[in-house]
């Protein structure tokens, strides 16, 4: 979980807030971390078109996306 936490505050936190929701920038809904599987939020994470004003993450591994989704997973559980 710990390089899930560390990916999210390097690449994330500039616009999110470190739980995964809150009072940042622009809060990640609670309701797509709980619908979206590990896959569809690694594919959410890289950037498929469907939230273009987020950047692209395809430079992140497909093992980084997934300890990301962890993390954020983790995160909603709280």
């Amino acid at each position: 979980m710990k390089a899930g936490e560390e990916l999210f505050q390097e690449n994330c936190s500039g616009c999110h807030p470190p739980s995964g929701r809150g009072d940042y920038l622009k809060p990640i809904p609670a309701t797509l971390l709980t619908r979206k599987s590990q896959h569809e939020l690694m594919e959410w994470i890289k950037g498929s078109g469907q939230h273009r004003e987020m950047p692209s993450f395809e430079n992140l591994s497909d093992e980084q996306r997934a300890s990301l989704a962890d993390y954020l997973h983790s995160q909603i559980m709280k």
